[in-house]
């Protein structure tokens, strides 16, 4: 997957456990042509985080996935559907763009006061992606 974002690629949240790659294909395929479908996994790669990317051959039909697939019910879970975003500002092309977002993802949206357990601020969300 390409570490640049021309609209086609679209992060999905919201994942049940239980939800394989072959899942995610038939619950995006119906909006067109996938060029590529990302499940990432914890570093036992036993199981997945909970998030994917999938990538549509043309930005339409990515657009349509969004209109359809955000909020939508996957496995009992609602799902979170939208562009992903490119890790244009983040420095390194070694990562995945999965690793990249991800990172961005959980460092952003933890707004968990790291005091009162001890921690620097920030550090929470590292420790959730590296444990």
């Amino acid at each position: 997957m390409s570490l640049t974002n021309d609209k086609r690629t679209l992060y999905v949240g919201g994942l049940e456990e239980s939800v394989t790659l072959d899942v995610l294909r038939a619950a995006f395929v119906p909006f067109g042509e996938l060029v590529d479908v990302n499940l990432p996994t914890d570093p036992s790669g036993q199981k997945h985080r909970g998030f994917a990317f999938v990538q549509y051959e043309e930005q339409g039909d990515a657009a349509d996935a969004i209109d359809n697939m955000d909020n939508a019910e996957l496995y009992g879970r609602v799902l979170k559907v939208n562009i992903a975003k490119p890790d244009a500002m983040r420095g390194s092309s070694h990562r995945p763009v999965w690793e990249s977002d991800a990172d961005a993802f959980f460092t952003t949206t933890s707004q968990i006061d790291c005091s009162k357990l001890g921690l620097e601020p920030g550090l929470l969300g590292k420790l959730v992606l590296k444990a």
